[in-house]
């Protein structure tokens, strides 16, 4: 699609261009389109890289070489991408660097112990949730809203405040059913935060 907007000389790529293009590199793996797409934002385009294509972009080199220092979320990134990939080595340098930009984050610890977890370290994710209760910081649970006739409805996660409670988990637990028998397989080798417990 990128090669076609670029045909039409109506169209200019822009910062926002370039975050969406090596977004889609990065989870589709397409490393080496992803940095001829980066090199050509200065090259072709005349645009600096910003915080989120190096985002998008990143590795431990690359983290390295940036002129911009980076932050907890360029550490963040290359933590889930070392979740998605088992490497704890390398998640254990890159969490270090995190944990000393934001001594109190909680959602990174708690990838960090996912990680750990998924690797059978059980050891690593009982040290890891003993940081996470030390630090006395609560992660905020989810919520989410949805509009019906015009009332907006909030729900955060477990929650049974809203008085339609058991008629909400019904349709979700119907909706789950069907769509596991058209062949849905959840993702469960992962578990939350403090639901694992040793026999």
């Amino acid at each position: 699609m990128f090669e076609r907007m670029k045909e039409t000389t109506e169209v200019k790529a822009e910062h926002a261009t370039f975050t969406a293009l090596l977004s889609a590199c990065s989870h589709g793996g397409e490393v080496a389109m992803g940095w001829k797409y980066f090199n050509s934002m200065t090259q072709d385009y005349n645009l600096e890289p910003r915080v989120e294509h190096y985002t998008c972009m990143v590795d431990l080199d690359l983290i390295k070489e940036m002129p911009c220092s980076p932050d907890d979320r360029i550490w963040g990134s290359l933590l889930g991408s070392c979740k998605n990939h088992g490497n704890v080595g390398l998640a254990r340098v890159v969490a270090s660097h995190i944990f000393e930009l934001d001594p109190t984050s909680i959602g990174y610890r708690t990838l960090l112990s996912n990680l750990y977890e998924e690797s059978g370290r059980w050891n690593e994710v009982s040290q890891v949730r003993t940081e996470i209760r030390d630090t006395g910081v609560r992660k905020q649970p989810g919520c989410s809203w949805i509009e019906v006739d015009n009332n907006i409805h909030t729900f955060t996660a477990a929650d049974c405040s809203h008085p339609l409670c058991e008629e909400i988990y019904a349709t979700l637990e119907s909706l789950s059913v069907e769509i596991k028998e058209e062949g849905y397989v959840p993702l469960s080798q992962s578990t939350a935060v403090g639901s694992h417990t040793k026999d």
